[in-house]
């Protein structure tokens, strides 16, 4: 583990996530509209229900955001293992719960449930991993590896957000 590892409080602790993005947000607007401002996102965004090419395109994007929640699992049950103490152990024991039991099922039942974007789970599993969902998850595991716990969390932010926005209920 690296000698830069420094906890300060789980990622997804409500005030504080939201004051950091929010900061993000501010300080790179430029970036940010990038993210919410290209084709893939502006067509969904006008799209109609039975534009066909358009939903394959965001049921593509489902399916590997769920191979990111899965990678996400590896990732935090690896910084559980590498804990300095059973306090921050334990912190990160209650992410990778939350991973584990609530990010990657819901993103897998986004994309199979009937009522959603009726995916055959064996068409999600068989799935090939994107190279970009690939290198972005090995990515956050570099990063929170070879720099701190707050340039790691920064790492993430782009999907957590982009994902919270257009999570559908």
């Amino acid at each position: 583990m690296s000698s830069h590892f420094k906890y300060i409080g789980s990622p997804y602790s409500p005030r504080i996530y939201r004051d950091l993005v929010n900061r993000l947000i501010r300080d790179n607007q430029d970036l940010w509209n990038q993210l919410l401002h290209n084709d893939f996102v502006e067509n969904m965004r006008v799209a109609s229900a039975d534009n066909q090419p358009v939903l394959d395109g965001f049921k593509w994007y489902m399916i590997q955001d769920f191979f990111y929640c899965v990678q996400l699992i590896a990732y935090n049950a690896d910084r559980a293992a590498k804990a300095p103490n059973p306090t921050i152990y334990g912190k990160l024991t209650r992410t990778l719960n939350n991973t584990l039991t609530q990010w990657a099922p819901n993103a897998l039942q986004t994309c199979t449930d009937a009522d959603k974007l009726n995916i055959p789970d064996t068409v999600v599993f068989a799935a090939k991993r994107e190279k970009a969902t690939e290198r972005y998850t090995k990515f956050i595991s570099d990063t929170a590896e070879d720099e701190n716990w707050v340039v790691s969390l920064l790492a993430q932010v782009p999907g957590i957000q982009v994902r919270n926005r257009y999570h559908l209920a």
